[in-house]
């Protein structure tokens, strides 16, 4: 298949290179009467229209004997003026010099085949000789025909000289005699119009249409048409030969129909299974309730659970005892999670059933006799596995530094802990030096409202968990810092930071906004949820703006 696609496409491309060697040679000046010929002949090619006609038609093969031929006949168009020494064989003289150049890019040995290849029927107004050199097949053909009638000669000889528009012109003549001899008018001739067609061997087909297009290959099926009965002598074996040919192709156009149509119902068919199917899996039929209690009881918790009353029996619906409907989605969520990241949970997947038992689980006063038996047995643990697995994943989550210190924190544990959990950063953090300079104790001085204050650290918190090469996202943080906050070091601080931001890396802007939230952060504590006292803030303060000098 590659190679077939190959082919086709130097095919294409060679064909597209002679339809521009034949448009250079057409919009030549002066090109007009080498165009269209007055002279037009059967055997070859004397004109660019007619050159271009079997370009059209793929007369002109791939490969190097397709453009040895098209040379050729190239050349023959103007050689036939320069032999015949007309009123135009100076300018095809001047335009096959240029034609030689076009085929000359190409192969120098095709700029020579232009250049000496000669017409084979040099017969011309001017009186030069015919050539004495004829095919063997025209000589047999006269030879046979050297006893028949003069008339029939003539007839022959008035033919091969027309034009195709001269041909359809005498079709049509004789399709209205051969009307009139079948029983009807010349005048139902005007209903049909006729177009010859030249085949590559030099033969001319006529083919006959009617008003509404419909094609007929002869006359005696335009006269079967028009139920004209054609009464002529011999005319039998050719309606019969023509009526097999026709009826031969009616059956195959009806088989190829009928392959068609039975194509089409097959992909029907299959579509229609799939639709089937898709609606079967999504709306699945509703089985009826079983009464069998061994059928139920298949050794799973929640047969166990519903043999021995555990479960709540009220429902919406029975397959999910005890769980009302409006939970159900829900259940399905958590269960699907818990079942995909089974192995990071290091859970075990755990059955939509047993796990619907466990969350509805009741328990039920047994006597201390049996606390260690079978009923103890039967308690679900694996919510209890499942919670303490998305604790221990939680705490080993790296980030866990950035927010987890928020959520323990509590009024109680603050007043506990005293000054010493305040100060406990302070004795385990080594502060880093500032990207660019600032006067940190005039910054913390300044008064501004704490809603901004919130607001524009929020907005620079973004910057932290960007990468240094997201330029993008951190310069629209860093303005929307600048237009929130009032505080007029803050926004000169920031603005000497994006003196320093790079379309293509922005990690000393990254650098100075993560610094200036930390101490932030450090200083005022309260910003953060804390219930700290002014005279501890004013501490902090003085402590991070030393720090910073």
């Amino acid at each position: 298949m590659a190679d077939d696609a190959e082919k086709a496409a130097r095919r294409e491309k060679h064909k597209k290179r002679m339809n521009k060697i034949l448009f250079k040679c057409w919009n030549l000046p002066d090109a007009e009467p080498f165009q269209d010929s007055s002279h037009p002949s059967c055997h070859e090619v004397r004109d660019l229209a007619s050159v271009g006609q079997n370009l059209d038609k793929g007369v002109y093969q791939h490969g190097r004997s397709g453009w040895e031929l098209y040379a050729k006949d190239m050349g023959i168009v103007y050689n036939w003026h320069i032999i015949r020494r007309g009123k135009y064989s100076s300018r095809a003289k001047a335009h096959l010099d240029k034609v030689v150049g076009f085929f000359s890019k190409v192969d120098p040995i095709l700029g020579e085949l232009v250049s000496k290849s000669k017409p084979s029927d040099d017969s011309s107004d001017g009186g030069v000789k015919k050539q004495s050199s004829s095919s063997k097949k025209r000589k047999t053909f006269e030879r046979d025909n050297t006893d028949s009638s003069p008339r029939k000669k003539n007839h022959l000889n008035s033919i091969e000289g027309l034009t195709i528009s001269q041909r359809e012109k005498r079709a049509m003549e004789l399709l209205a005699t051969h009307l009139e001899e079948c029983g009807g008018e010349r005048s139902q001739s005007n209903n049909f119009r006729c177009k010859v067609i030249q085949r590559p061997g030099g033969r001319y087909d006529s083919v006959f249409f009617s008003v509404e297009n419909k094609r007929f290959k002869s006359m005696v099926d335009v006269a079967r048409f028009l139920n004209l009965a054609d009464d002529r002598p011999g005319s039998g074996g050719g309606s019969r030969t023509n009526s097999r040919g026709s009826s031969r192709g009616q059956k195959d156009s009806e088989k190829r129909k009928l392959k068609r149509e039975l194509d089409k119902l097959l992909k029907l068919h299959t579509k229609a299974i799939k639709a089937l199917d898709d609606h079967s899996n999504e709306n699945p039929v509703k089985q009826l309730p079983l009464n069998d209690v061994s059928m139920m009881d298949d050794g799973s918790n929640a047969a166990k659970a519903h043999r021995e009353g555990k479960i709540v029996p009220s429902s919406d619906i029975e397959a999910f005892p005890g769980i009302p409907s409006h939970c159900i989605p829900d259940l399905f969520l958590v269960w699907d999670f818990l079942c995909t990241f089974c192995r990071a949970l290091s859970l075990e997947p755990i059955e939509l059933d047993d796990f619907a038992a466990a969350l509805s689980f009741r328990p039920v006063n047994v006597p201390q006799a049996s606390s260690h038996g079978d009923s103890a047995s039967n308690i679900p643990v694996y919510l209890s596995e499942s919670h303490i697995a998305l604790l221990r994943l939680l705490l080993q989550d790296p980030t866990s530094e950035n927010w987890w210190w928020s959520i323990l924190e509590t009024p109680e544990m603050i007043e506990e802990e005293g000054e010493e959990y305040l100060n406990a950063i302070d004795k385990k953090r080594k502060t880093a030096a500032a990207v660019v300079k600032i006067d940190m104790e005039a910054l913390l001085a300044a008064e501004e409202d704490m809603d901004i204050t919130t607001r524009w650290l929020l907005a620079l918190e973004d910057v932290r968990t960007r990468k240094p090469d997201n330029t993008g996202p951190i310069k629209s943080a860093v303005r929307n810092a600048i237009a929130v906050t009032t505080n007029q070091y803050v926004k000169s601080y920031l603005k000497k930071a994006m003196r320093k931001w790079n379309r293509k890396s922005a990690g000393l802007v990254k650098r100075a906004v993560v610094w200036l939230v930390d101490r932030i952060r450090e200083a005022r504590p309260d910003v953060w949820g804390r219930s700290v006292s002014a005279q501890e803030i004013a501490e902090q303060k003085k402590i991070v703006a030393t720090e910073a000098a």
